[in-house]
């Protein structure tokens, strides 16, 4: 298994079929090397629950959603939840 990581803009939107587009690219080529040339057999990732776009991505992509982790992280001083996502072979 390993974790899979990924930063979207947070100021970009689902409208932005180029950045879309290239993202979706990435996890497609992602799992393919991880499943067929390393053999593993889970991939995952953490978002923060506030970055809508990264997760629809994810889910488009294959990505199920396993659960929340609250108060996982910190930003601007305050706890955040995190979104874990997950696909397996």
């Amino acid at each position: 298994r390993a974790e899979l990581s990924y930063l979207l803009k947070t100021d970009f939107t689902l409208s932005n079929k180029l950045y879309r587009f290239y993202s979706m690219k990435y996890f497609y080529l992602a799992k393919k090397f991880a499943f067929k040339k390393l053999k593993l057999n889970r991939l995952f990732t953490e978002t923060f629950v506030y970055r809508k776009n990264q997760i629809k991505i994810l889910e488009d992509v294959g990505f199920k959603k396993e659960g929340i982790l609250r108060k996982h992280n910190i930003k601007n001083k305050k706890p955040i939840n995190v979104v874990v996502h997950s696909i397996v072979i």
